[in-house]
């Protein structure tokens, strides 16, 4: 249960006492600076580890540096001090098992496999995979721990590493003294091959065989395990991708192995073989199954029985003939009666599974039989269908069936037109457009509907498959769906009224309008998905203007459509996706979400307020919530101020977002209150809300919140501070560029770009190197000593290549003389190194936006030579109106 809010005299915070904490921690950074530029000592680490466990996430941040720094070996015995020093405290154990790890020698190893139980026992197993050979034998020692935090530990670490527990692992069953180390080791062993069962390196098969040995062993409680990791695996063998097949365990090597523990002694070892045996469910391991029916032992007598049943579940059925006749012919049914010619054709048809078969369809779709030409246009769609992965890396298409299936759009038969229809939409092939866009003037129904849903698909596709229909298609194919919309037929309406969500434009969604009040609800329903999916902004396409008078029309069909809980969702769903959602529909939502206000008395969860309707369920209540705040009915403050201490986090967190939105100061105070309550999940989220607002007590509470062990806290908080220019605020945020955690160093960069502090220049420029956001910062600062920190970025080949274009993208936006200069600079020197270098190219491209005649005679130099930045150079000065002239 969440705890109470605070009374609100608990709220304020004394600037007073911040900033002496603030200013001191400050010093210590300054002092940190200077040491952090040189290689760290041995003397300098017990300083070091007191500065990891303090209460200011910078220092701590600093110290981590500092460490990284570290190679002097005599520095060993204070690190290995260092770890029982922190020992409470995760994050600096992390950092001293990372340091540490670096010696890679005995003490080291002995040290940091100390630390296995507790609470940086993950951290611990990772870094001593890392020290081969003594780190993975220390890791391997530890599957004989008795403490489930040391297991677990060296547990995931070796299946996130399965090569490495491959290597070792075999060879310390065989060798293990215990038997639970044996029974963990054998678990352990199948859970490193199930991890990525169809990955190869090494074969997953190795696995097994490290596994079986184990099956002589002289405990029953080892056998029982191998037994069950085989369980494991032929279960995990029956995956089935459809790019990779099934995974292979090598399972054949393990029949042999069952068969033995099956005959054991052992009733506990004989009951997990039959276990076993059931998840093979081959023919061999039936034939063994049956043996065991009479066992002595009925435990194991019940499993062999339910594996038998189990096994006989997962056989495939046989497969039924192909085409069964009419019922009406009685000969046909006789024993050995011959297969047709049509039934023949279609039992070939279903056998051909690969893109091979394309050119032996082709022929049939003229087939006197209408069911063959169906089901070759089916087999040809499922063949050939459109590719999904990026730039079509999963599947190369054919398409030389298209030209003949859109013929088949003719056909007499509408089964064929149907199978035709649907195939096209699948192969997605643009010339089968409008073919099919004629083709909704279909007689027959089933037609119509098929052509809707293949002209659907051709627009959604899978995965990136793109739309395939021009501008021209989408109206002529949403305007002919339209006037089905009044058809009779309710399939057509249906089909017309689901193709719209996809393929239907702006202008048709006028006609979609009115069908929210349609008396049949699933065309409500599809009536408000279509025009969400209308009303869905695509950031990279500018805002069609006709969508604000399409909003105000649907507004209040879509709220009368909340009223009704069948239409809910659906309504909801176009509501949010609503650039400004009616004003009308604040008074329902809040009589909906009345309803959704659960709190926790004695125990028990109910509701606090009652409403006139159901509330939302799942998603649609953060949906609810920010529909709501949109509106602008500031009388929604109160409701959603009691979602701040509800039983629901989401719709807490999309609270403090509606209350930011609404800007009504009647929220400020609870907000400060989530804030200063610590262990409260809401924390970083009200700290973003506080953002929205302006009055004194926030900046305070903010820059206290800079200190939290909360690194999202502290993040929310940097972020939250660019909005309000107080002299406090930029000093605060530069000490936050040295946080421990990378999210909150870059919150802070990128805050100080928003705020405009020339200040934080300096700073911002100290930290640019490592921080992408402090160089987007420096050039949205425009400062004259921009120039000067952003080239040393873009020139700096030990820098990431990514931060580096950063850097030459924010030079760009600088109105200072150096900049042209600079980026010829760097542009030469990476030429220099790597005549293909991708930040040349980025040089390049800048200065040919700034079309600086300086930058002639450089671009010039680079012509003449097969790499981008000399066919970059050439194209820029062909823009810049200059004659370009290779130099050799």
């Amino acid at each position: 249960m969440r705890a109470q809010i605070p009374q609100r005299q608990k709220r304020t915070v004394r600037s007073d006492t911040v900033l002496p904490v603030f200013c001191g921690a400050a010093l210590l950074l300054l002092t940190f600076s200077a040491s952090m530029r040189a290689q760290t000592k041995a003397a300098d680490v017990p300083r070091l580890v007191q500065q990891l466990n303090d209460k200011d996430p910078a220092v701590r941040g600093a110290a981590g540096t500092a460490l990284d720094n570290l190679k002097d070996p005599a520095a060993e015995p204070a690190l290995i001090a260092g770890l029982k020093q922190s020992s409470g405290n995760a994050s600096a154990l992390k950092v001293l098992v990372r340091t540490l790890g670096r010696f890679n020698d005995a003490k080291s190893v002995a040290a940091i496999a100390e630390i296995l139980p507790g609470e940086a026992g993950h951290v611990a197993a990772a870094q001593l995979l890392q020290m081969d050979p003594l780190g993975v034998q220390a890791a391997a020692d530890a599957t004989a721990s008795e403490d489930e935090n040391a297991l677990a530990a060296v547990r995931d670490s070796f299946i996130d590493a399965p090569e490495v527990g491959l290597k070792v692992l075999p060879s310390a069953l065989k060798n293990s003294k215990s038997a639970a180390q044996r029974a963990v080791i054998v678990a352990l062993l199948a859970d490193c091959a199930i991890q990525n069962p169809w990955y190869g390196d090494p074969p997953r098969p190795a696995f097994t065989k490290g596994i079986l040995p184990a099956a002589s062993d002289a405990d029953a409680g080892v056998r029982v395990a191998v037994a069950a990791a085989i369980q494991k695996l032929a279960e995990t063998e029956k995956m089935d991708d459809p790019g990779m097949g099934h995974p292979d365990f090598g399972m054949k090597d393990a029949l042999p192995v069952l068969k033995t523990l099956a005959g054991d002694q052992d009733a506990d070892v004989r009951t997990a073989a039959m276990d076993a045996l059931g998840s093979m469910a081959n023919a061999d391991a039936v034939a063994i199954l049956k043996k065991h029916l009479n066992d002595p032992d009925a435990t194991v007598k019940q499993h062999a029985t339910e594996a038998l049943s189990a096994a006989a579940a997962a056989a495939p059925a046989p497969e039924a003939a192909a085409n069964a006749e009419p019922t009406g012919k009685p000969e046909a049914k006789r024993a050995g009666a011959p297969k047709s010619a049509e039934a023949r054709e279609l039992a070939q048809i279903k056998k051909w599974d690969d893109e091979t078969a394309i050119p032996k369809l082709i022929p049939l779709l003229q087939d006197p039989s209408s069911l063959v030409r169906a089901a070759v246009a089916d087999k040809l769609g499922k063949l050939d269908y459109r590719a999904t992965a990026m730039n079509g890396a999963d599947h190369e298409q054919n398409l030389s069936e298209v030209p003949a299936l859109i013929e088949m759009l003719k056909d007499s038969h509408a089964l064929v037109r149907a199978a035709a229809a649907e195939a096209l939409g699948a192969i997605g092939d643009e010339s089968a457009a409008a073919p099919l866009i004629g083709l909704l003037k279909d007689p027959k129904p089933k037609v119509v509907v098929a052509v809707a849903e293949a002209l659907s698909t051709m627009v959604r596709g899978a995965g990136y498959a793109p739309d395939v229909l021009s501008p021209e298609d989408h109206q002529a194919a949403g305007s002919a769906l339209v006037g089905l919309l009044v058809n009779s037929d309710q399939e057509v309406r249906h089909g017309a009224v689901n193709a719209l969500v996809d393929v239907g434009t702006v202008d048709d969604m006028k006609s979609v309008v009115p069908l929210l009040g349609d008396h049949d609800v699933f065309v409500q329903n599809r009536a408000a998905e279509a025009l969400e999916h209308a009303f869905y902004v695509n950031p990279n396409v500018e805002r069609n203007s006709k969508l604000d008078a399409l909003e105000q029309a649907a507004g209040a069909g879509l709220t009368a459509m909340l009223i009704i809980q069948e239409t809910r969702v659906a309504a909801i769903g176009a509501l949010f996706a609503m650039k400004k959602p009616p004003a009308e529909a604040a008074r329902t939502l809040m009589e909906i979400l009345k309803y959704n206000v659960w709190i926790i008395v004695d125990g028990t969860s109910r509701q606090e307020i009652q409403g006139l309707f159901n509330g939302f369920q799942g998603m649609q209540i953060e949906q609810g919530i920010d529909v709501l705040a949109r509106t602008g009915n500031r009388e929604a403050t109160p409701l959603l101020l009691k979602f701040l201490n509800i039983i629901n986090p989401g719709a807490g967190k999309h609270a403090c977002a509606g209350l930011a939105k609404l800007g009504d100061p009647r929220a400020i105070g609870p907000l400060l209150d989530v804030l200063q309550t610590k262990g409260v999940g809401l924390q970083p989220d009200a700290a973003e809300a506080l953002g929205a607002f302006q009055d004194p007590r926030i900046v305070p509470a903010l820059i206290q919140s800079l200190q939290s062990d909360n690194y999202s806290l502290r993040a929310a908080a940097a972020s939250a501070l660019s909005h309000f220019h107080d002299a406090r605020v930029a000093r605060a945020l530069i000490h936050s560029l040295a946080d421990e955690n990378a999210d909150v160093r870059y919150s802070a960069a990128e805050a100080l770009g928003n705020l405009g502090d020339e200040s934080a220049v300096e700073p911002l420029g100290k930290v640019a190197k490592t921080n992408y956001q402090a160089v987007r910062a420096l050039g949205k600062l425009n400062s004259p000593g921009s120039a000067a920190a952003l080239a040393s970025v873009a020139q700096d080949r030990q820098t990431q290549v990514t931060t580096r274009i950063e850097a030459v993208m924010a030079l760009a936006k600088l109105k200072d003389p150096g900049v042209v200069p600079a980026l010829i600079q760097t542009m030469e020197q990476e030429v220099a190194a790597d005549p293909s270098s991708t930040v040349a190219v980025q040089c390049v491209q800048v200065l040919g936006k700034i079309k600086d005649r300086r930058a002639v005679e450089p671009l010039r130099k680079l012509l003449g030579k097969p790499t981008m930045p000399s066919q970059e150079a050439e194209r820029v000065l062909r823009e810049m109106g200059v004659l370009p002239t290779a130099q050799n």
